[in-house]
């Protein structure tokens, strides 16, 4: 805990949020379907600079990208793509944050069939 609460003043200046539990960290943004920002990725590139100036590890293999939209692409779309040290960061459909289920269109189906199946 000690090292990663300064970790939300490394993102000013940026249009990007940063939410923290524990150890874990999700830095999100917004941004228009035909105006995309570069402030994600100078965020990502800060917080692989900090992470290296605290000589913590990031585990590549848990950062996943989430596109939340009702934009529907039709042919071919360009979406920024993210990349850690090298690695490039795979874009999932859902993903699961504190228990919940979170889907691409924030529909919440899969959570609740999930809870029903296990009530």
């Amino acid at each position: 805990m000690l090292y990663v609460n300064d970790i939300v003043a490394i993102f000013s200046g940026l249009s990007v949020s940063c939410k923290l539990y524990a150890d874990d960290v999700k830095l999100y943004s917004s941004y228009s379907v035909n105006i995309t920002s570069q402030d994600l990725s100078v965020a990502i590139d800060r917080l692989l600079l900090w992470s290296s100036q605290w000589q913590l590890k990031i585990a590549n293999e848990k950062c996943l990208v989430l596109r939340i939209s009702n934009h529907r692409c039709i042919g071919s779309c360009l979406h920024p793509t993210y990349s850690i040290n090298g690695h490039l960061l795979n874009t999932v459909s859902e993903v699961r944050n504190l228990g919940v289920i979170v889907d691409s269109s924030l529909k919440f189906d899969k959570h609740i069939s999930l809870i029903v199946r296990k009530a």
